[in-house]
Parts: structure tokens; sequence; C-alpha cells
């Protein structure tokens, strides 16, 4: 497992610790991205129904059919 952050030098190593440890709660198969199945159980996790159609248009609005790492910390420092 890496943990390059490719330009995100504006999250410290605590804040970086704390995102990886989100990212693999939501990486349920561990292949280092987040997929619609992923982000499908992760939801159902806290009762929030989402359609796949609407889990793909959030990952495709991140970039793709899954999202790593990487992606996921710009994802969170556009916040």
């Amino acid at each position: 497992m890496t943990d390059q952050t490719d330009g995100n030098k504006d999250f410290t190593k605590s804040q970086i610790q704390k995102y990886r440890m989100l990212f693999n709660l939501i990486d349920q198969d561990g292949d280092e991205k987040i997929s619609v199945k992923d982000l499908k159980v992760a939801a159902s996790d806290v009762n929030l129904k989402l359609d796949d159609s609407v889990i793909k248009d959030m990952l495709k609005s991140a970039g793709g059919k899954s999202v790593d790492f990487n992606s996921f910390l710009k994802i969170a420092g556009a916040q």
C-alpha cells in the first residue's frame, strides 16, 4: 500500500492518515480503488440507499469508473 499524494501537500500527515483510514473503509475489496460496488456497500452500511446510476455519476464526476487514493485526496481537498 502506497500513500502517494501527488500535489496534495495541503494535508498534514495526520490528515492523510485519517483519509487513508476512511478510504480503506470504503474500499471493501482492498484493490486500492473505490468502485461502484464499494460505494454501494459503504452507503448501505450507513442505511443510505443509492441507485447504481447515482453512484456511477458520482464516480464519473470524480474522473472515472473508480477512484484511487490520490484522487480521493484531491476530492477531499476540493471540499
